[in-house]
C-alpha cells in the first residue's frame, strides 16, 4: 500500500506480532503527526483492481476463484476511476433505500467484526505488499480488513501510484446532500463513497523517499 493518511478520533494502541513487525520494520513507516496517523511502505502500489477492491466491500482481486474475483468493468481512464466508482455508488443508493441500508448495515457489522484488529490489519497488508510477486496483488485488496480503520478514524486517505483518493464521513454527507439522498449522517455507508484526495507536506515527503504507498 502506498501512503495512507488516517485522521484518528482516539490515540491508537498497537498489539501486533513481533514477527510481523520484524518483517516490515526496514521497509515501512508508521508515524503520528498531529491528529493524523501515517502508514507507508515500499511495496507494490495500488492498481485499478486494488482501488476497486477497497471501494466495494467483499470484493477482492486476490480471490482464488475466478468467479468471485474483482473485475474491472469500468470504461474510464485511471484519473476518472474514483469519480466513476463514487457516481455508481451514489446512483445505486439514490435508486434504492434497501441498497443503501444494506450497505450501511454491512459496513457497521464488518467494523464490529474487525474491532481491535486495525493495527494488525494495517501491518499485515504492508507485509503482503512487500512480499514480492506472489503477494503483489494483495495491495489494495484489503476489502473487509480495510474497514478495521473505522475503529479509529472517520477519514482515510490513500496515496499510491497514480491514485489519490479518500473516504470521509463529512465528504460523503455532502455528496448525499447534493444528490438529495435522504439518510441520517451516522447511517451513511461512507466507505463506499470514494473521493479525490490532496496530499500534504508529509505525504509528499514520504513519496519522495522510498515509499510507494502512503495511507493517512
Amino acid at each position: 500500500m502506498g501512503a495512507i493518511k488516517t485522521k484518528i478520533r482516539r490515540r491508537p494502541q498497537f498489539d501486533c506480532s513481533r514477527g510481523l513487525l520484524k518483517n516490515i520494520m526496514n521497509r515501512a513507516l508508521i508515524t503520528l503527526q498531529g491528529n493524523y496517523l501515517y502508514l507507508a511502505n515500499d511495496g507494490s502500489p495500488f492498481d485499478r483492481l486494488g482501488v476497486i477492491s477497497v471501494c466495494i466491500e467483499s470484493v477482492s482481486s486476490k480471490e482464488a476463484d475466478d468467479n468471485k474475483r474483482a473485475v474491472d468493468d469500468y470504461d474510464c481512464r485511471d484519473d476518472k476511476l474514483v469519480k466513476t466508482l463514487r457516481a455508481k455508488s451514489l446512483e445505486k443508493f439514490k435508486s434504492s433505500r434497501n441498497e443503501l441500508r444494506a450497505a450501511a448495515n454491512s459496513m457497521e457489522g464488518t467494523s464490529k467484526d474487525y474491532s481491535g484488529r486495525w493495527a494488525y490489519e494495517a501491518l499485515q497488508n504492508m507485509d503482503d505488499a512487500m512480499g514480492g510477486n506472489e503477494a503483489s496483488t494483495s495491495i489494495g485488496t484489503k476489502g473487509l480488513g480495510f474497514l478495521s480503520f473505522l475503529e479509529i478514524a472517520e477519514e482515510i486517505a490513500v496515496f499510491s501510484n497514480k491514485f489519490n483518493f479518500q473516504f470521509s464521513k463529512e465528504l460523503a454527507a455532502k455528496e448525499f446532500d447534493e444528490q438529495s439522498i435522504e439518510c441520517k449522517k451516522d447511517y451513511i455507508p461512507w466507505m463506499a463513497i470514494p473521493c479525490d484526495a490532496i496530499g500534504d507536506e508529509h505525504t509528499s515527503t514520504f513519496k519522495k523517499q522510498k515509499y510507494t504507498t502512503v495511507v493517512r
